[in-house]
């Protein structure tokens, strides 16, 4: 079954040491859409390197690469890339480890053998829009408490409670 995928200017980062494996994403991800952009890569330091640079939409992150093993691989990614969404891409089937990623911060977590191209295209289109609403919902947050931070609002909030105080007397005194 052939699923359009439909962010056709995602760029995406396949971070995989196996050749096998990452030829199976690329006919995958290929056939789906053929003018994807899709950059791959088999080890960590290429791939910080490359996500120095902007264009990348989305990251398959294999956590177990040569100089690089584990949760340390996503954070270490996340340090550079922390408004790219992470799919974590990986052998292990497990539960614990699945739900680790998530809470340190990926999108997704995919066991290889499992993958097939319905799942991983909508996988990789839905980490890319909960990404997005994540930074929309963390830049409106920031706003607002900005806003109520701001030092001229706390003086204005100040002067109100004192003239309130002296309108009514100290309550609680």
């Amino acid at each position: 079954m052939s699923t359009k995928f439909q962010f056709l200017d995602a760029a995406i980062l396949l971070i995989e040491d196996s050749s096998n494996n990452a030829g199976i994403v690329l006919t995958i991800l290929k056939t789906a859409s053929p003018d994807i952009k899709v950059n791959h890569c088999e080890d960590l330091e290429t791939a910080l390197t490359i996500l120095k640079k902007p264009g990348i939409s989305v990251i398959l992150l294999d956590l177990d690469l040569p100089d690089s093993r584990g949760i340390e691989t996503l954070a270490k990614v996340q340090e550079i890339a922390y408004d790219i969404p992470v799919v974590v891409f990986t052998e292990k089937d497990d539960e614990e480890q699945a739900l680790e990623v998530v809470h340190q911060g990926a999108q997704d977590y995919l066991v290889k053998g499992e993958i097939d191209e319905r799942r991983l295209l909508s996988c990789t289109k839905y980490a890319i829009k909960r990404k997005q609403t994540e930074l929309r919902f963390r830049q409106q947050f920031t706003e607002k408490a900005t806003q109520i931070l701001d030092p001229s609002r706390c003086r204005e909030f100040n002067h109100n409670m004192d003239w309130l105080e002296q309108r009514f007397g100290k309550q609680g005194a």
